[in-house]
């Protein structure tokens, strides 16, 4: 019974492969989950995950890595090549809120400094100049967690890339490179040099990097746990 339920198992994923005969039975349920997870995610026009990335966001997610955006790449619209976004949203927007309140107390004690140099000469503003200092401290701390916070994120998907591509190093415009928390091909970066029939040619080349990422990360997980 319980060889009968793997088969079903595998026969409704959407990776029906090879990489998936390594599962062990705890991650075909942990990849079945998950996948269920992503098939509901819409974005804000309403349309799913694209199909051509949409393995590529379940294994980055179980592997510890919380995606928050991604497309497959167009050609008609949106951009020419594959990308994941892996920003930790919920932490970025608590920080910035923060970051919000400490510039608006900015703000007003800079007023009222300019309001009594202007009413009432000479008088001793050290206090709230210490207090706007203070606020200026606050304020760089702020930024200095939002900078850790994406050099943590990034990080861990440059390891990723790293173990990926090994000891190569002739990167060429289809390596998949970290920016701005999106992994997607270096290509992507020079779009704009590109035109016609070589952005269809590009789109493909990219598409069959981020797949050879993909299923490197497929077997990455198979091994865990084994």
């Amino acid at each position: 019974m319980k060889k009968i339920s793997l088969i079903l198992l595998l026969a409704t994923s959407t990776l029906f492969s090879k990489e998936t005969s390594f599962f062990n039975t705890a991650q075909l349920a942990q990849w079945r989950e998950m996948e269920e997870c992503v098939t509901e995610v819409r974005d804000g026009r309403g349309m799913p995950i694209d199909d051509q990335i949409k393995d590529l966001v379940i294994v980055l997610n179980l592997l510890g890595i919380k995606t928050s955006q991604s497309c497959e790449g167009h050609l008609n619209w949106g951009l020419p090549f594959p990308w994941v976004e892996f920003c930790p949203w919920e932490d970025i927007t608590k920080l910035d809120a923060q970051k919000e309140k400490v510039l608006e107390k900015i703000a007003e004690i800079e007023s009222e400094i300019a309001r009594l140099e202007n009413e009432q000469p000479g008088s001793d503003l050290e206090e709230l100049f210490n207090k706007w200092e203070i606020q200026c401290q606050e304020n760089s701390m702020i930024f200095q967690q939002i900078h850790e916070l994406q050099c943590k994120s990034e990080k861990k998907m440059w390891d990723l890339l790293d173990e990926f591509y090994g000891s190569r190093d002739n990167y060429n415009i289809h390596s998949l490179v970290v920016r701005d928390w999106r992994v997607f091909p270096l290509g992507g970066e020079w779009k704009g040099r590109y035109t016609g029939k070589d952005i269809e040619k590009n789109l493909s080349s990219y598409r069959k990097e981020m797949d050879a990422f993909k299923e490197f990360l497929i077997k990455k997980y198979a091994s865990l746990n084994q």
